[in-house]
C-alpha cells in the first residue's frame, strides 16, 4: 500500500521513559492520549498515538480499532479498509476489529459488504456486545438506508453507555449520514453538560449546516472558534456555508430536471 499511512504502525513517537500509564503499560498510556485527541476532533495526532499503541503492543485490539476509525475520519478509505483487513488478520477472534472492519466498509460505500462484516463481530461476542459495535452496526444499516433498525442499534449505544462521549460519537455517524435533526438534538444535549468542547460545537455548526440555518450555524461555529481558535477544522466548516437545507436542495434539483 503506497500513501502517507504506508507502514502506518512504525510511526517515530515520543520518548517512552516518561509514557508509562496507569497500569505501567507504555501502549495503554498512548492508547488513553489517542482517545482523548479522538474526542476533540483531533484525528491526525490520534492516529500517531495508536499507531505508537501498536507498536508497543501489537495484540492490542483497541488500537487497531482506533486507527481504522481515524482513517475514516480522515477520509482515507482505501487505507481503512487494508487496516481493518489486516487488524482482522492478526486478531482474527476480536469482534471489535471485525466491526472496525465493517464500519470502514460502510463508510466507503460498500453496505452489504459492512453488514456481513458486522455479522461476522457479532458471533464473534463471548457476553454482551459493547457500544462500539453497537454504533458501527448503525453505520452498516445507515449505510444501506435502513433508518429503523439504525436508530434501534444507536438506542442500544444509549442504554450501554449514556456518557457524552459515546453522545458525541453518536451524533457524528448521525451527521455523516445527513440525520441532522436527531444529531442537533443529541448535541445539544452534550454541550449543555460539556460547554467547553469545541469539537462538539463544530458538529453543531456542521447539523445547522445541513439543516439551512444560517444564524445557528453561525453562532455555533463563532463558540467553536472561541475555544479552539487556532483550530482549521473551523476555517474549512465555515468556508463552505449555509445553502438550502439538503432536502430542498434535492427537491429543487428534482423539479429542474
Amino acid at each position: 500500500m503506497s500513501g502517507r499511512f504506508h507502514h502506518l504502525e512504525l510511526v517515530e513517537s515520543p520518548p517512552i521513559e516518561t509514557m508509562v500509564g496507569p497500569t505501567g503499560r507504555v501502549a495503554d498510556r498512548y492508547l488513553q492520549e489517542a482517545h482523548t485527541r479522538e474526542l476533540e476532533g483531533s484525528f491526525e495526532p490520534a492516529l500517531r498515538k495508536f499507531s505508537a499503541a501498536l507498536r508497543e503492543d501489537t495484540a492490542l485490539d483497541a488500537a487497531w480499532c482506533g486507527q481504522i476509525r481515524c482513517l475514516v475520519q480522515l477520509e482515507e478509505y482505501p487505507e481503512s479498509m487494508v487496516w481493518g483487513k489486516k487488524a482482522c488478520a492478526v486478531l482474527p477472534t476480536s469482534q471489535s476489529t471485525r466491526s472496525a472492519w465493517a464500519y470502514a466498509l460502510a463508510r466507503s460505500g460498500m453496505p452489504d459488504e459492512a453488514l456481513t462484516t458486522s455479522d461476522e463481530a457479532f458471533n464473534l461476542v463471548q457476553s454482551e456486545p459493547g457500544p462500539y459495535l453497537w454504533l458501527e452496526r448503525a453505520a452498516c444499516l445507515m449505510a444501506d438506508q435502513r433508518w429503523t433498525p439504525a436508530e434501534a442499534c444507536l438506542d442500544k449505544v444509549g442504554e450501554t453507555r449514556v456518557d457524552p462521549d459515546w453522545q458525541q460519537r453518536k451524533a457524528a455517524e448521525l451527521l455523516f449520514f445527513e440525520r441532522s435533526e436527531s444529531a442537533v438534538s443529541v448535541l445539544n444535549d452534550i454541550l449543555a453538560a460539556r460547554p467547553e468542547r469545541a469539537y462538539a460545537w463544530l458538529l453543531l455548526a456542521r447539523g445547522y449546516r445541513q439543516m439551512g440555518d444560517a444564524p445557528r450555524f453561525r453562532r455555533a461555529l463563532n463558540k467553536a472558534s472561541q475555544l479552539s481558535p487556532f483550530w482549521g477544522e473551523i476555517a474549512k466548516e465555515r468556508s463552505r456555508g449555509v445553502g438550502l437545507p439538503r432536502w430542498m436542495s434535492r427537491f429543487v434539483g428534482w423539479m429542474k430536471g
